[in-house]
């Protein structure tokens, strides 16, 4: 978690009345959604640091309202659009990191190349 502003957190926390686990799913996915379009707006500006760090801080509501794990269908909901931010924030790397699948139980052509590369 890298984002989390200590004010913000404090006014969230001091609004949560409930135990309940969807609950919390939803309250801090408000939150999520909030700086997701902070970050729209800043990238539709081209300020582009400032999307990512926005983006960024959107990614740590939404695992924040999907912990301790996605157990339930609101926290899924919450882990499912922590992945479509940080897609968003990765978008706006220079070097956006590229997804791999890598065999179970073998090894798959992909991890062959990656280690004789490595070597």
């Amino acid at each position: 978690m890298t984002g989390y502003d200590v004010a913000e957190i404090r006014e969230g926390a001091a609004l949560i009345t409930s135990k309940d686990p969807d609950a919390w799913a939803d309250f801090w996915s408000e939150f999520g959604e909030r700086h997701f379009a902070a970050g729209s707006a800043a990238e539709g500006t081209a300020d582009r640091s400032r999307a990512q760090r926005e983006y960024l801080v959107a990614f740590d509501f939404f695992s924040l309202a999907r912990w301790p794990g996605p157990h339930t269908p609101r926290r899924r909901a919450a882990y499912l659009r922590s992945l479509e931010v940080f897609a968003a924030y990765d978008r706006l790397n220079e070097m956006p990191l590229q997804a791999i699948t890598l065999g179970v139980g073998g090894t798959s052509e992909i991890m062959k190349e990656c280690i004789s590369r490595a070597l």
